[in-house]
């Protein structure tokens, strides 16, 4: 972003005082990052309702954006919570749920994610990825597939930079347990952050064919 462009609070702001462009601007500078955030979460059949849904949050509570804070982590941290709300709607009622406890494994429709299995069933870092609570996934995906600095994870999560910190170690740590468990040889050990990086490029073929 240039010296000469609008913030991003500036956007937000002039979007919420009912400035069209401003929001469309502000959208297009974020849009692609949020879908490929979602995509995997939702699936494809309900990624735009969830889309617009996060969207409106951060319309509707744009003066909750604090001094000093990011669009961006405040967008996500909306993003976080949508995901959570989108899972519990797909929980039977009478069932417990909880987004630290509860894996994305199985949860989305087939149909929805067919494609996705099918361009990386054989890789077992996605598999090792599947087995970990919504939390973990969407925070690892964070901090290494979207590469979103420690302060905007801290708003997302709301606490400091170095306690966000310590989450992700621990997150990798329960995904290197999962592929242990998985029987990974050491090779394919050391290979998964290359394997998901593989998984996250084919998450973005699809994100952006789905935007065109």
């Amino acid at each position: 972003m240039s010296a000469t462009e609008p913030s991003d609070r500036e956007l937000l702001e002039g979007w919420n005082s009912g400035d069209a462009e401003c929001g469309s601007t502000l959208v297009r500078r974020h849009n692609r990052q949020l879908c490929l955030f979602l995509l995997s979460k939702v699936g494809p059949d309900a990624l735009d309702d969830v889309t617009q849904a996060v969207y409106e949050t951060l319309v509707q509570r744009a003066h909750a954006v604090g001094e000093g804070n990011s669009v961006k982590g405040f967008l996500f941290g909306i993003a976080r919570h949508k995901v959570m709300e989108h899972y519990r709607g797909k929980r039977k009622q009478r069932e417990r749920y909880d987004p630290l406890e509860y894996s994305v494994a199985g949860a989305v429709g087939a149909s929805a994610t067919q494609e996705l299995q099918r361009r990386s069933e054989d890789q077992l870092a996605v598999l090792a990825l599947r087995q970990l609570t919504i939390d973990d996934q969407m925070l690892l995906e964070m901090a290494v597939h979207l590469a979103m600095t420690r302060d905007e994870l801290a708003q997302v999560y709301g606490t400091t930079a170095g306690q966000v910190g310590g989450r992700v170690h621990r997150a990798k740590k329960r995904l290197a347990k999962e592929l242990q468990q998985l029987q990974a040889t050491p090779a394919q050990l050391e290979s998964t952050e290359t394997s998901l990086e593989s998984h996250w490029q084919q998450l973005r073929a699809i994100a952006d064919e789905m935007l065109r």
